[in-house]
């Protein structure tokens, strides 16, 4: 029976028709699952809808809906009289190309790029929320609150919706946060200029789409020859709209509208380098926006995207440096940019609406292709001197960098200012020049603290936060000087930081005042937390451990950097000298200061685990601070965890409320000490108060057993009746209702609120039907009252009743996705599993668009033991959700291996566009396995090769996991092989290493490359010779690829020729841009060559020695470069340097929170390696 509630709202219809009414009613309707009626409601107030916004407001509730040829209905009329209604027009498109007519959407899309409006205007709905903006700045600043009036977004700055636009669009994988129950949202631009972006994106998502269609028709088993020649290249496909616009663009005489959308159009495809010659061209004749946004191109020029992923994680590596025009107008932008900013008091930039981003070392980042690439230290607006700087010495201009560098460092006034030149020298390694910058940060910060904010501006209403943007740069210094020892300097470092931290705690608690006293409510002060996550720093490892502090009254910043202290002197086994340090200080602290100077103490007692001492100067502040409440209730919680029940409650009992809140909060801490205690009487004042004041429902039933318990069975009950009435819309209070009214007995009044509980709660099946993300990795978590009410229903047999009352609805309505998934849930409680798959199958020929729950139908299959039938499933969704199938690969694959259906599989593959995968890892392993059978073999080489299109990125990996020698005896494979080893072009200028990285570690630390892998797997082929022309080719052409001349070397040792493999090694070490640009693990891997050959041991030492210093991923000394350099310490007679380094390694292991027993096994393997070394030097162990 549909709920009363529907019926009601048909009669209001009867009474007053019309929007106001008819419009709850979709809701009520969609709700019960109603979904056609809804719909036809839906329609019916749109069509005849007069009000733009709310037009507008009903087509996208359709769109979310799914109703799409209802859109067309109402918008193709509309649009035969507004034709340059662009927001219809997007609108329309939408709709025609999720009904998959892609020329008739296309048709829309380029009626949208045909007018000529401005590009920042506004739709409806943006203009009226730009009105209200306006209007709200406006009456802000007659009360004198300092408001800056809304702005238009400029042209330029519409570039940052890329990003939302390749994701409506389908460019890159769609993934919505938050786990609704309901449909993802349709997403509609707000101005025309992001319109046109978006209208391009489709574009080229149906050019796309166009070139997987033509490469699944040529690779079908059916295509002819000619079939396959006509077919147009995917490449040539994929160029088509963006040539079209490059052209205008670059044309004699092009509008700067033209130029904007060509720069849309390149950021859509992720091409940093044509971005950046965009850029560039607008700097020439721009003004301070395009200024910003050339600079801000400089970092990522040379980062290559793929829709889903950036190619690279460095963007600075293998860049070429700058054309001399390129550097002028770098250096006349920054200077431009740099005059106005202190024309404007060195205020940082909000450059390009958000395009930058800042962390509190004020660092820059930007977005590109999906991650922030950093861009540099900002210090007083001069965001882009560092990137200036690696610029110029990236052209050879050491001595103008340096310059430059100083510069920065001598300008620098401001706390933030310093700051980041302080966290530049950390970078620089300069650290003989922080100590006198941290001086003058003082000074700074000093200053700033005292200083005033503008009146009625919103930085007057709260204290500012001087010392949390200099925290990370203070703990980076300390964690330098902690391995050296350097333990006075640290106390005395932070013993001027507590002086900084006093002052500003100072003026917090006066801005805290003030607030209080302007809500003239005290319990309205919000304190902060006493907890958090932090990294805390030891020479160059950060280790991450999650900290608690006693007192809320202590700033986190402060609290972190405290601790940061406390873990680098407890490593250095001298914490007692911090404590002491902190006792002097309280000592030594004025009466205004020492408050502060005890808070900072008892902190550090509390973690040195002298937590009376440390709750004892706690309660002596508290006692000074009768007056705030959220003090003394602090104390009381410190003294109830230190079982000291009665003196806590004697505490509680001396704050006085003010209000209603405080007299709660006072009254619930009150009853739950005085029950502990045993002070019934006290408790039942509380229990009596509480009862008097206004409760959630929550917390009315959560007193419920402790006044049974107190004997006050009435109030009990009083409680009960009136949460009853109250939590109607409170699904969590009605779930513990149902289960009080279970455990007294009274069943029927349980089952009523259940099958409430299930009106009001939302099955996990409908949810999942409306998922667009892989529920098996994204799932939501299930409503915990729902599932109590379920289970209240099963233990009173009424589940069954409602099961064939469900049943019986479907008969009558089988086109309702609620009642299949309703039912689909209830089989799956009582256990009526035979009926589910059948089920799914019906709901989902009602839905196809219902991914998931064809995923649940194939795990169904599978759970029942009908793999065949699962298989089935899973390669519709390969085809319909590539990316949720290789999610969750590993164990889909192993099904089809059970089915002996690997064939299909590959044959799905085949036939895929592989570009449409994000995680292309887990079909590298799945080829790889293709490939290590022969039966296989054919079609793997045509998938392995559709790979290496797809992810240029991935190939060399495959290399290494070919274990069938056979295969490079084939002409094909090999070919495709030298495609995994040689680099591209993109590849070269991105590193000049490509092609000598290591694969996999062995212990003594030897390791190998994928390099290795194919001359392994060459044998004495005389295809390797074929294999060292092509290097020598790629060589000659690019003499700065310098993986080129080592790989030629390996192939020398591997064919015998060791004097000629080492001399072509040592002519390459010999030179100097080589030495500086060599990673460790290219060095490493050259190092254990040259160490073979006792002329070139002293090189190898050295460059094992890099190695060791480099940013390895492994902890274990035994494979790390570590037992190499050893040998070679020995052998060079340096015992000391390898008992130093033998010492080092027992405590070089990154603390992991999440896996702290692993983080103990690597600890304990290197002390067992180190006692085995030391044992061969004779030492004693």
């Amino acid at each position: 029976m549909k709920p009363a509630a529907i019926g009601y709202q048909r009669q209001l219809i009867a009474i007053a028709p019309g929007h106001e009414t008819e419009f709850p009613l979709v809701a009520m309707l969609q709700t019960h699952g109603d979904r056609d009626e809804a719909m036809e409601i839906l329609v019916k107030l749109t069509s005849r809808e007069e009000d733009p916004a709310r037009l507008l407001k009903s087509i996208d509730s359709l769109l979310n809906q799914g109703a799409y040829e209802a859109v067309i209905s109402i918008t193709e009329p509309l649009l035969s009289q507004q034709r340059e209604d662009w927001e219809l027009l997007y609108r329309e498109g939408v709709a025609w190309a999720k009904l998959e007519k892609k020329d008739e959407a296309r048709s829309r899309f380029e009626r949208i790029l045909a007018l000529t409006i401005p590009h920042d205007t506004y739709g409806l709905f943006a203009t009226d929320e730009f009105k209200r903006a306006q209007a709200k700045a406006k009456s802000e600043n007659l009360k004198g609150n300092q408001t800056q009036g809304p702005q238009k977004r400029s042209p330029l700055q519409l570039v940052n919706n890329s990003s939302q636009v390749q994701a409506a669009t389908g460019l890159i994988s769609e993934d919505y946060y938050g786990g609704s129950s309901s449909r993802p949202q349709t997403w509609t631009p707000r101005e025309y200029g992001v319109a046109r972006m978006a209208s391009f994106a489709w574009l080229m998502r149906f050019e796309d789409d166009a070139a997987s269609e033509n490469q699944v028709a040529t690779a079908a088993p059916g295509a002819t020859p000619d079939s396959k020649v006509a077919a147009p290249a995917p490449e040539a496909n994929a160029k088509t709209v963006i040539t079209s616009i490059a052209e205008k663009a670059q044309a004699e005489g092009a509008s700067r509208n033209a130029i904007y959308d060509w720069l849309y159009a390149a950021r859509l495809k992720g091409d940093q380098a044509t971005t950046f010659q965009i850029a560039r061209d607008l700097a020439e004749t721009g003004g301070q926006e395009e200024q910003q946004f050339f600079l801000t191109s400089l970092r990522t020029r040379h980062v290559t995207t793929t829709p889903n992923r950036s190619s690279q994680d460095d963007p600075n590596a293998g860049k070429t440096p700058l054309s001399e025009e390129d550097l002028a107008l770098m250096l006349k932008c920054v200077d431009d940019l740099s005059k106005d900013a202190d024309k404007k008091g060195n205020e940082s930039a909000a450059v390009m609406g958000g395009q930058i981003v800042y962390d509190s070392d004020g660092n820059g980042y930007i977005l590109v292709g999906g991650s922030y690439v950093m861009i540099g230290a900002m210090a007083g607006g001069k965001q882009f001197t560092m990137q200036i700087i690696e610029e110029l010495k990236l052209a050879k201009r050491d001595a103008e960098a340096e310059a430059r560098l100083n510069e920065l460092y001598s300008s620098a006034k401001t706390a933030a200012e310093l700051s980041g030149a302080m966290s530049e020298m950390l970078r620089q390694e300069k650290l003989e020049q922080i100590p006198d910058f941290f001086q003058r940060w003082q000074v700074a910060a000093r200053e700033e603290i005292a200083k005033p904010a503008p009146l009625g501006s919103k930085a007057s209403q709260q204290a500012r936060p001087i010392l949390a943007g200099m925290s990370n740069t203070l703990m980076q210094w300390i964690g330098r000087l902690g391995p050296d020892e350097e333990n006075a300097q640290i106390l005395s470092i932070l013993d001027q930081v507590l002086d900084i931290a006093t002052i500003e705690g100072k003026q917090r608690q006066i801005a805290l005042a003030a607030q209080a006293a302007k809500a003239r409510r005290s319990s309205t002060a919000t304190a902060s937390q006493n907890q958090a996550s932090m990294s805390w720093i030891y020479g160059k490892e950060n280790q991450y451990i999650q900290v608690t502090w006693p007192s809320k009254n202590l700033d986190s910043s402060v609290a972190r950097l405290l601790r940061d202290v406390h873990e680098v002197l407890k490593r250095n086994d001298v914490l007692p000298d911090l404590i002491t340090r902190l006792k002097d200080r309280a000592k030594a602290a004025s009466p205004e200061d020492v408050q502060f100077a005890n808070l900072y103490l008892a902190t550090e007692l509390w973690w040195a685990d002298e937590q009376d001492e440390a709750v004892e100067i706690l309660v002596q502040l508290g006692e000074a601070q009768k007056n705030d409440p959220n003090a003394r209730f602090e104390l009381a919680e410190l003294r109830s965890q230190r079982g000291d029940i009665e003196d806590a409650l004697e505490i509680v009992d001396s704050v006085v409320a003010r209000d209603q809140q405080l007299l709660q909060r006072r009254e619930l801490m009150a009853l739950t000490l005085a029950e502990r205690l045993g002070d019934n009487e006290r408790a039942r004042t509380a229990a009596e108060r509480l009862f008097g004041l206004r409760l959630d429902s929550a917390t009315q039933l959560s007193l419920v057993d402790g006044m049974r318990r107190l004997g006050m069975t009435d109030m009990a009950d009083a409680v009960i009746a009136r949460t009853e009435r109250q939590s109607s819309n409170q699904p969590p209070a009605l779930a513990s209702l149902m289960v009080l009214y279970q455990s007294q007995g009274k069943a029927d009044r349980a089952k009523q609120l259940a099958h409430m509980l299930l009106r009001k709660t939302v099955s996990p099946m409908t949810t999942m039907a409306n998922a667009t993300r892989n529920p098996n990795r994204y799932g939501t978590s299930t409503d915990s009252s729902r599932t109590q009410a379920l289970t209240v229903l099963q233990q009173t047999g009424e589940l069954k009743t409602l099961v064939a009352q469900l049943e019986s609805q479907l008969e009558r309505s089988p086109e309702s996705p609620k009642l299949y998934e309703q039912l689909i849930e209830f089989y799956g409680i009582t256990g009526q599993k035979d009926k589910v798959g059948p089920l799914l199958e019906k709901a989902i020929a009602s839905r196809p668009e219902a991914f998931a729950l064809r995923l649940q139908l194939a795990k169904h299959w599978q759970q029942t033991g009908k793999i065949s039938e699962a298989c089935d499933q899973y390669l519709t969704l390969m085809q319909q959700k590539p990316d949720w199938i290789f999610e969750d690969f590993y164990q889909i694959r192993s099904l089809f291996q059970a089915a002996k259906r690997s064939g299909d599989v590959a044959a799905a593959l085949k036939s895929m566009n592989l570009k449409k995968i994000s995680q292309p890892f887990y079909l590298v392993d799945f080829v790889s396995e293709l490939l290590n059978d022969e039966s296989n073999e054919k079609i793997a080489l045509e998938i392995l090769e559709k790979v290496v299109e797809a992810f240029p990125s991935y190939r060399t990996n495959l290399i290494s996991q070919v274990r069938n020698p056979k295969l490079w005896q084939s002409e094909s494979f090999f070919e495709l092989g030298k495609k995994m080893v040689l680099p591209t072009e993109a590849d070269l200028k991105s590193d000049p290493w490509t092609g000598l990285k290591l694969s996999s570690y062995s212990s003594g630390g030897t390791v190998n490359s994928n390099f290795d892998s194919l001359l392994q797997g060459l044998g004495k082929s005389p295809r390797i010779d074929d294999l060292r022309k092509s290097i020598e080719g790629m060589v000659e052409t690019h003499p700065d690829w310098y993986a080129g001349p080592a790989m030629l070397a390996l192939i020398d040792l591997k064919q015998g020729k060791k004097v000629e493999g080492r001399q072509r090694l040592e002519a390459l070490m010999a030179r100097e841009e080589v030495m500086k640009s060599i990673p460790y693990d290219s060095g490493w891997l050259i190092a254990q060559e040259l160490d073979e050959f006792q002329e070139t041991r002293e090189l190898a030492l050295s460059l094992f020695e890099k190695a060791m210093n480099g940013e390895r991923g492994m902890d274990q000394f035994e494979y790390s470069p570590g037992p190499r350099l050893i040998k070679s310490y020995i052998a060079n007679g340096r015992r000391e340097d390898a008992r130093a380094l033998l010492m080092k390694s027992t405590q070089n292991v990154r603390m992991n929170t999440s896996q702290p027993d692993y983080a103990a096994y690597q600890r304990a393997s290197n002390s067992m390696t180190a006692a085995n070394h030391f044992l061969e030097m004779k030492y004693t162990v």
